[in-house]
């Protein structure tokens, strides 16, 4: 290492060493850090190598305790295996105690087994020496037979021991004789060879047989079960044979009849002398359901058969005109399943309040019906369709009816509307028919009908209210075209009401888990008719159009360049009114609701300002003049809207009067007045339409009428009046004043 050279560049010029004792302090302190430095490394060091040291002494530790670990191993096993010497024979003698006790264990129940076996065995044999005898001690049987069960048991697993083996056997025939013993007390007791059959000694003495043959197994419960309930119904199956005229459909309520005999008969004499535990009251009411169930399929599936050879023969014989037989054939066959069905669920509700009022028999016969009851909806679908060709012949138009179109000062108040009186006709059939499908099912099968309903429907529209519905707008013109369209606008209202009622009915009936579905059943139908509603009303506003177009054409026939000042209201604003008010005179009252009432008369006014507008933008280019005498005939109309309901509720000659004497200082007066009565009929919206259409109108006149001469008065205007910035909108404006030409 060479200093010079550091010193050198520390002190470069002579002027450099004034800072000497700064390099000075700061060497020192630099070497002070160095110092510490090196200290604290030093210290480092020391503690590793003291680790170091450590670890080795631990090494050293380690292996002193598993040589002590080991020695203590060694001597713990020679110190077990000396201990384990000295109690070799007390192990033994206390296996040997273990083993005695178990051999007196097995030698006392092997002791208390023969004894019960022998005791049992003993009775047996003299009951089988007196086969007449009617001395048979179940109750003493029964706790004998539980003991030699219950301690055979235990003697299992000793089965390679011959002799217990041979006890086994003898006790597995004992069981068998004595199942025997009793099956044949039971069928002496149901053939009627039994002495004192219905004695109470007799019955407590069978119940207890009936809880022996519980121990001894499950199969000899249902044996005698199915025996019980085999002879019972013996007779029954020979008499009610399905291919003998006593089991046919038409006989079935005899077939209930027997059975309550046979029920009635086991309840006053056979009842008590079975056990609770058998539910034989139960299960004859079961066995019954089950094998009826399965007779009423063959024979329902053979009248369904029947039903579709009629209508086979109904299609061959309409050629020929002499389908009445084939009818009067479909009818009976209905009828027949009608009746049977009623008959059934007349009978499962008697088995359910035989038996402690349980619903567990409810369908469980007529859920056999369920699927043949289209036989009876077909029946209901022939009807209502022979129905239609009665609608479709009635007349549509009451003479009530006519007779007000005839008059047009009759009031509101004396209106009475009407629908076509074949639809509410067709709902008391639907409600007629629900009425009988409710006691049939309530499951798949209400749902099923809810489709009978649709199709109907869906035919009313087709082949009642289309025919009437107007083919074209100059049939609106015939007066009857009018009456029609109302007709058809309130008889689908009508529809589409009563269709809801009827969607919430089925849904309080049908099953739960169907109930989603019936709504969307009929959402098809109930647009249809939402659609004709929202037609006819469209037709009504043509056919007020139609009859306008006069007095459009002669305002815009009309010379208005001739005109130098404003008038009074224009010709063709007088009979657009008078046009309006006959219009709506004749039909306005005949909407079978106020909200359709609201409804057109808020489609009306929109429609009305709207042609008004669209005439006027044909008279282009417009003067001030015009734009102006415009003004007047637009507030004009716009207060004829406004006192429309007092001038409705007036005759014509009281209108004429009140034109004569109505003076422009009460104007607004009578226009605040009408327009309050006219707030509670048809509500505020109205007349928000009428300002709303009005203001869009009178801006546009209110511009035409600046003049033109002065543009930025023109543009300031537009913003001020019309309020928007869209360009092509002012050049609309323009183009009305004829400042800018447009083809």
């Amino acid at each position: 290492y060479d200093p010079m050279v550091h010193l050198n560049q520390l002190f470069d010029s002579p002027e450099s060493l004034g800072e000497l004792n700064q390099l000075l302090d700061y060497s020192n302190n630099y070497k002070i850090n160095l110092d510490k430095k090196i200290y604290k490394k030093q210290i480092l060091y020391n503690k590793k190598n003291s680790n170091l040291s450590s670890k080795i002494n631990y090494d050293d530790d380690i292996s002193n305790l598993i040589s002590e670990i080991n020695e203590t191993r060694s001597l713990a096993e020679k110190t077990q295996q000396t201990i384990s010497n000295m109690t070799f024979n007390i192990q033994n003698l206390d296996q040997g105690k273990k083993n005695l006790v178990l051999s007196m264990t097995v030698l006392k129940r092997l002791q208390m087994l023969l004894t019960a076996y022998d005791q049992l065995n003993n009775m047996l044999s003299s009951d089988a020496k007196d086969p007449n005898s009617s001395s048979n001690d179940y109750n003493e049987m029964l706790n004998l037979i539980s003991v030699v069960i219950q301690l055979n048991l235990h003697f299992q697993n000793y089965k390679n021991i011959s002799e217990i083996n041979l006890l086994s056997k003898d006790i597995s025939k004992l069981k068998i004789n004595l199942t025997d013993q009793i099956f044949s007390d039971f069928e002496s007791l149901l053939g009627g060879k039994k002495k004192n059959p219905h004695s109470q000694s007799n019955a407590s003495q069978l119940i207890k047989a009936c809880e022996i043959l519980d121990i001894i197994g499950q199969s000899y419960h249902d044996k005698l079960l199915n025996l019980f309930i085999t002879l019972q119904f013996k007779e029954f199956k020979s008499i009610f044979n399905i291919s003998d005229e006593a089991g046919s459909l038409e006989n079935l309520s005899r077939r209930y009849i027997y059975f309550k005999k046979i029920f009635r008969n086991f309840n006053d004499y056979y009842y008590k002398f079975f056990s609770k535990s058998y539910g034989l009251k139960f299960e004859i009411c079961k066995r019954f359901c089950e094998f009826t169930k399965d007779d009423l399929k063959l024979l329902l599936n053979n009248i369904k058969q029947d039903n579709l050879n009629n209508k086979n023969n109904n299609n061959n014989n309409s050629i020929n005109n002499s389908g009445d037989d084939n009818d009067s054939s479909s009818n009976s066959i209905v009828n027949i399943l009608l009746k049977t069905l009623s008959e059934t669920l007349e009978f499962e509700d008697y088995l359910n309040k035989s038996n402690n009022n349980s619903t567990f028999f409810t369908k469980k016969i007529s859920i056999a019906f369920e699927p043949y009851l289209s036989i009876w909806l077909d029946q209901q679908s022939s009807i209502i369709s022979k129905n239609f060709l009665k609608y479709m012949a009635a007349p549509k138009l009451s003479p009530a009816q006519k007779d007000i179109n005839d008059n047009s000062s009759i009031k509101q108040e004396d209106i009475i509307t009407d629908v076509i009186p074949s639809s509410a006709e067709l709902f008391r059939t639907y409600r007629q028919i629900l009425n009988h499908a409710i006691k049939l099912s309530n499951g798949l099968f209400l749902l099923n009908l809810t489709d009978l309903y649709v199709k109907h429907l869906n035919d009313y529209n087709e082949k009642i209210l289309k025919p009437l519905f107007p083919k074209n707008d100059r049939d609106l013109i015939v007066s009857e075209g009018v009456d029609y369209l109302i007709l058809i606008f309130n008889t689908s209202d009508y529809i589409n009401i009563t269709i809801d009622q009827l969607v919430e009915k089925l849904k309080s009936l049908i099953t739960p888990e169907l109930s989603p579905k019936v709504e969307a059943k009929f959402e098809n139908s109930k647009e249809i008719y939402v659609s004709l509603i929202t037609d006819s009303m469209n037709k009504l506003l043509t056919k007020i159009d139609l009859d306008c177009e006069l007095s459009w054409k002669e305002m815009t026939n009309n010379n208005w360049k001739l005109i130098r000042d404003v008038s009074d209201q224009s010709r063709y604003i007088i009979d657009l009114k008078e046009i309006i008010l006959k219009n709506l005179r004749k039909f306005l009252f005949k909407f079978n609701r106020d909200v359709y009432v609201k409804n057109f008369m808020d489609k009306l006014v929109e429609f009305i300002i709207k042609k008004f507008l669209s005439k006027f933008i044909s008279l282009k280019p417009i003067s001030i003049i015009t734009a102006e005498q415009i003004l007047l005939d637009l507030s004009t109309l716009k207060d004829f809207f406004k006192n429309l309901p007092k001038t409705l509720a007036m005759t014509d000659s009281e209108i004429e009067n009140e034109l004569k004497n109505q003076a422009q200082s009460n104007r607004l007066k009578s226009f605040e007045s009408s327009e309050n009565k006219l707030a509670i009929k048809l509500s505020k919206s109205y007349f928000k339409t009428i300002d709303l259409q009005y203001n869009k109108f009178e801006k546009i006149l209110k511009m035409i009428m600046i003049d033109n001469k002065d543009k930025d008065n023109l543009i300031s205007n537009y913003f001020l009046i019309v309020g928007d910035k869209n360009f092509n909108n002012f050049l609309k404006i323009l183009t009305l004043k004829g400042i800018v030409y447009s083809p």
